[in-house]
């Protein structure tokens, strides 16, 4: 890695770090609004093992799914099983993986890098 490379990453990061506000936040929350109504939680479990027969997965299975999730987890999930990835592919992990063979290919299949390796091994 050349050390005009370093010095330009270097940069890069300070300005981004120093864009970034770093700001947190915190405060008393009432009890009220930590728990979930249990009315509200088992509507919600029961919609959500439909709606995982609905995908194919076997009553007992779907069941003893639903029984392992929290209250809160029961109601996020119920909301949004459509669009929750079950093992998929998400724009996420295709950017990451894009990153990465970008970054192996400029630093050992390129010929900027080729040239590098050159030039350190004629000195």
């Amino acid at each position: 890695m050349s050390l005009a490379f370093a010095r330009f990453v270097s940069r890069l990061l300070i300005a981004c770090l120093a864009c970034v506000p770093f700001q947190a936040q915190a405060g008393m929350i009432g009890t009220h609004q930590t728990t979930v109504p249990a009315a509200q939680a088992q509507s919600a479990r029961a919609s959500l093992v439909d709606q995982l027969q609905a995908y194919g997965v076997a009553d007992d299975l779907a069941r003893s799914r639903v029984a392992a999730l929290t209250d809160a987890e029961a109601l996020d999930l119920a909301d949004r099983v459509a669009d929750a990835p079950a093992g998929g592919f998400t724009l996420e992990a295709a950017i990451i993986i894009f990153v990465a063979l970008f970054l192996v290919w400029r630093f050992t299949l390129s010929d900027q890098a080729k040239a590098e390796q050159a030039r350190k091994g004629s000195k």
